[in-house]
C-alpha cells in the first residue's frame, strides 16, 4: 500500500510538514492504480512487516518523501536511512494497520491524519 499524509502534523517531529490539500488528489490516485500489482516475496515466512512512504511538503512547500533515521544505537541496522515502519503485533488486522501504528509510534503521525491510496 502507498500511503499519502494529507492534513496538518499533531506531532513536533513532523512541524515542518504542511497541508498536502493542494495536491492533485484524484491524480494521484489514478496514476497509483495504474501501476501493476505485485506482492513481494520474503526469506522470512514466519513474519510480517510493513512501512508507511509519506509525501508530505518540505519547509519550502515543494513535494518531499519522509524518511527516518535509525538510532546509531540499535542492534541492527544502526544509523540506516529508512521509512518508518515494521514487523506486525497481533493487534494488527492488516499491513496498512501495521505501518500506521509503526508511524505513530516511531514520528507521531496519527492515523486521522493519513489518507491510504
Amino acid at each position: 500500500s502507498i500511503v499519502l499524509r494529507f492534513g496538518s502534523a499533531r506531532s513536533a517531529s513532523s512541524h515542518a510538514l504542511s497541508s498536502l490539500n493542494a495536491w492533485p488528489q484524484e491524480h494521484l490516485k489514478c496514476r497509483l492504480a495504474a501501476l501493476p500489482r505485485r506482492r513481494l516475496r520474503s526469506a522470512f515466512t514466519d513474519r510480517s512487516a510493513a512501512v508507511l512512504v509519506p509525501l508530505c511538503m518540505d519547509f519550502e512547500g515543494r513535494p518531499a518523501v519522509l524518511f527516518c533515521v535509525r538510532s546509531g544505537g540499535l542492534r541492527a541496522h544502526a544509523g540506516e536511512i529508512c521509512f518508518p515502519g515494521g514487523k506486525s503485533d497481533e493487534g494488527d488486522a492488516t499491513a496498512v494497520d501495521t505501518a500506521l501504528r509503526e508511524a505513530r509510534e516511531e514520528v507521531g503521525l496519527q492515523t486521522s491524519d493519513v489518507q491510504v491510496l
